[in-house]
């Protein structure tokens, strides 16, 4: 009985000097901050998933991703920035203009990541704070292609063609990867019709499965006065994303010119 006790001891007082050498040489704050670390890491690939699945337009997806980073580093804004852009995105500006809100109480603005802020902006419908943001963000050094791309997104929103087709060479050009739909839509918004034909033809097919691409097709054929397709695509769109304001111009301008058509 004697010799397990000892042992049981000996074992218990090795343990006690192991936990106090390893307090003194590894203290509370350094594991703290190895757990901060490995959430960062989780929230950054969650974000990144998430930011994947919006490409995808599986927008339950996305906000889910982006809800699960935000647990992990509820310190950081960015995982709530890019959830109030997928709002937008889905037409829920009432909400994403409210998280934003609920935003700028916890941080100050100069503080936000500028890219991020302008996604949330354009998000929450204010265009003229999303365009500025995205071009401060746009002229930081080292210049990214994200950035660029940002700018362009926005710019097309905009409707400033020819700055928003800029920046999407600019963000090819730096490495990204190249917005078939977005710059298809700028080029027939300017009336280059046989460029963005072009640009659609060297999409890959399952772009148009996706609202981005269908809507710059329909661009395309108005512009090229094709106006029987343009209505069937723009009468599908409205149908599945009757909510989102970038279909109703479109399809308007469209009614009108067979309308026009028809009294003449």
């Amino acid at each position: 009985m004697g010799l397990p006790l000892i042992t049981s001891g000996l074992f218990i007082a090795v343990a006690a000097v192991l936990f106090v050498v390893g307090r003194v040489l590894w203290p509370k704050e350094y594991f703290q901050q190895r757990r901060e670390a490995r959430q960062l890491d989780r929230s950054i690939a969650e974000m990144r998933e998430g930011l994947a699945f919006l490409d995808q337009e599986r927008y339950a997806y996305a906000l889910e991703r982006f809800k699960d980073a935000a647990v992990k580093t509820p310190r950081k804004p960015a995982p709530l920035l890019l959830r109030i852009y997928a709002l937008g995105l889905q037409g829920r500006r009432r909400e994403a203009a409210s998280e934003l809100q609920r935003a700028r109480q916890r941080w100050s603005t100069k503080t936000l990541p500028r890219r991020l802020l302008a996604m949330a902006q354009l998000g929450a419908g204010e265009y003229d704070r999303a365009y500025q943001s995205a071009q401060a963000a746009a002229a930081e050094l080292p210049i990214r292609a994200p950035s660029k791309r940002t700018l362009g997104d926005i710019c097309r929103l905009e409707e400033r063609y020819p700055e928003a087709e800029r920046a999407y060479h600019q963000a090819v050009q730096l490495g990204g990867q190249r917005p078939f739909a977005g710059l298809a839509w700028v080029l027939a918004a300017q009336g280059k019709v046989e460029e963005a034909e072009a640009e659609l033809s060297a999409a890959p097919i399952s772009l148009f499965d996706l609202f981005e691409a269908r809507l710059a097709l329909g661009q395309l054929h108005l512009q090229a006065r094709r106006l029987d397709d343009a209505m069937t695509v723009f009468r599908v769109l409205q149908r599945e994303h009757g909510d989102v304001p970038r279909v109703l111009v479109p399809y308007g301008m469209a009614t009108s010119e067979l309308r026009m058509n028809m009294l003449r």
